[in-house]
């Protein structure tokens, strides 16, 4: 309840897509009385690729549709496989990918800020700042 909480606080592009993740996540731990496989499904590989694609709509339906799986059942089982709910790793992909850009040293902040899909440098700050716990300028002023 405390990720709802906090990606609540939050409040951007992927905010109701992790917490509707995250609510399906919490529902489903009530039943958890099913057996793990230890076999990835082949669609962890599928939606891996996926995630390597520049630029696509990844709302639950595009993405459970493209693989062929209920949205429920994606969300559900999003964090098994991958650590995380949809939209914080969707968040982690776009700020990562942001730090491969500044680290380039081609671009201005603003132009990787669209690049890679925020709002704007303050929207993009706070998700790095999130992530790596200082913001990109202190970051690379170090280095």
């Amino acid at each position: 309840m405390n990720k709802v909480y906090v990606e609540s606080k939050i409040n951007d592009l992927y905010s109701n897509l992790s917490i509707e993740s995250l609510m399906i996540e919490l529902f489903s731990t009530i039943k958890e009385n099913r057996k793990t496989s230890s076999k990835k499904p082949e669609w962890v590989n599928k939606l891996q690729e996926l995630f390597l694609e520049e630029q696509m709509d990844y709302s639950l339906h595009n993405l459970s549709s493209i693989l062929g799986i209920h949205p429920i059942h994606l969300s559900r089982e999003f964090t098994r496989y991958f650590g995380t709910s949809l939209g914080n790793y969707i968040r982690l992909l776009k700020v990562n990918k942001a730090f491969h850009l500044i680290a380039s040293n081609k671009f201005s902040m603003t132009e990787i800020c669209y690049q890679c899909g925020f709002y704007d440098q303050s929207h993009f700050i706070s998700s790095f700042k999130r992530i790596y716990n200082t913001t990109p300028t202190k970051l690379f002023r170090k280095i």
